[in-house]
């Protein structure tokens, strides 16, 4: 058997451990490797994240050239001429209610009736009354020939006449008193009785036929005020009483409304009133039909200002669809002027910065700083004089943020 020879386990074992280390260090380089992979795969994902977020999301719509109507944008309120609460005329009970509310009811339709048995029985008083009356009238008058006789001596009552003439035209031109006037009068209403003008009417004084008439008159008015009617046609607001209640005069029976005779009442500044003229045409638009517009004209001005608001009430025509209601809110659009052909964006696209008027343009999704010189306008648009085109985009939403040349994405066009 050969012999090891001396050392040759020491340099196997240096072998050893040189393999052992080895093996240990690429361990250790792939291990930092990976760790370099992560945090490079990490910090893309974070510089990918930071240019994405640096991206701003616009609204954007074209500058156009056009027409441009003025405008004054008022607060007013939908008010109808006729309405009212309908009172009792008499005491009584409620006997029937023709109508309920939301019914619609014409012009001197019965829409309640009242019971009184003591207006009922006066009336056939008055009636007995007249009766008894013309009966006397008939025995005293009728069968006689001839009470005054037949010479009505015309010359005394065409003198009279003349003179009463004569008096009523010095009392127009002040010249004689009332007293004066009233003396002449009776002399003269003293001669038609005397020469039979007035025959007919003396005799139904005499007999009581002309009192009888006034009191069945009177009666039958009373009795009438029992059946209560539409004052004009409209819509029922409401029922005040009910079958068998018992009402004092004066009491509320029910309410009407009549929605054909609608109107608009709008405030505007009376330093703006210059701008209205009677007869202008408005756009009126009610928020509770958002979708819908309608139209009217100006008819008039109240003619008191208000005081702490220093404004003024307009009176605006409108007709009703059938479908606005008393005291509905609306915006009034009064246009006073049309500036033609000029190139208009929305006013919310403009900024003020240092104080000067800018707005952005986007091209190739980037959002490009210009300063603008700023027109007339209304509530919603304003003309552009000079640094924008026609037909360039423009951000009406997100560019608080923006600032020049920023990166955008157009997420919609209107």
């Amino acid at each position: 058997m050969r012999s090891v020879r001396p050392g040759f386990f020491k340099w196997l074992s240096l072998l050893l451990i040189f393999i052992f280390l080895s093996i240990t260090s690429c361990k250790k380089i792939s291990s930092e490797i990976k760790k370099d992979r992560k945090r490079i795969k990490k910090e893309a994902k974070v510089t990918e994240s930071s240019l994405n977020k640096s991206v701003v999301s616009v609204v954007v719509c074209k500058a156009k050239r056009k027409n441009l109507p003025l405008s004054i944008t008022l607060s007013g309120i939908a008010c109808v001429r006729e309405k009212g609460e309908i009172l009792s005329p008499v005491d009584g009970y409620v006997d029937k209610i023709f109508f309920k509310e939301g019914d619609r009811v014409r012009k001197g339709e019965l829409v309640i009736k009242l019971k009184n048995r003591d207006i009922e029985l006066a009336l056939k008083v008055a009636k007995a009354r007249k009766l008894k009356a013309m009966a006397k009238f008939v025995v005293l008058y009728r069968s006689m020939s001839d009470l005054f006789g037949k010479d009505k001596k015309d010359n005394e009552i065409k003198k009279g006449k003349e003179e009463y003439e004569k008096a009523l035209k010095l009392f127009k031109e002040g010249k004689i008193d009332r007293r004066r006037l009233d003396e002449v009068e009776d002399r003269f209403l003293e001669s038609m009785i005397r020469n039979g003008g007035f025959r007919e009417e003396v005799q139904r004084v005499i007999s009581g036929l002309t009192e009888a008439d006034i009191y069945l008159e009177r009666e039958r008015i009373l009795y009438e005020r029992r059946f209560i009617k539409a004052p004009f046609s409209g819509t029922i607001s409401e029922v005040m009483v009910s079958p068998g209640r018992r009402v004092l005069k004066g009491d509320g029976l029910f309410k009407i409304v009549n929605l054909n005779s609608m109107f608009i009442k709008a405030d505007i500044l009376e330093t703006e009133l210059s701008k209205v003229r009677k007869r202008e045409r408005v756009i009126i638009r009610f928020p509770s039909f958002p979708k819908k517009v309608f139209f009217g004209r100006v008819i008039g001005f109240s003619p008191e200002v208000n005081e702490r608001y220093r404004t003024v009430t307009l009176l605006i025509d409108f007709k009703n669809p059938g479908y606005i209601f008393d005291g509905m809110n609306c915006e009034v659009d009064l246009i006073w002027k049309v500036l033609r052909n000029v190139v208009v964006v929305p006013r919310r696209a403009i900024v003020v910065r240092s104080g000067r008027p800018l707005l952005f343009v986007v091209r190739n999704n980037v959002a490009l700083w210009r300063y603008v010189q700023i027109g007339e306008g209304n509530d919603r648009e304003v003309e552009i004089k000079s640094g924008v085109n026609d037909g360039e985009d423009v951000v009406v939403e997100g560019q608080m943020t923006l600032s020049h040349q920023s990166k955008v994405k157009i997420v919609k066009r209107w």
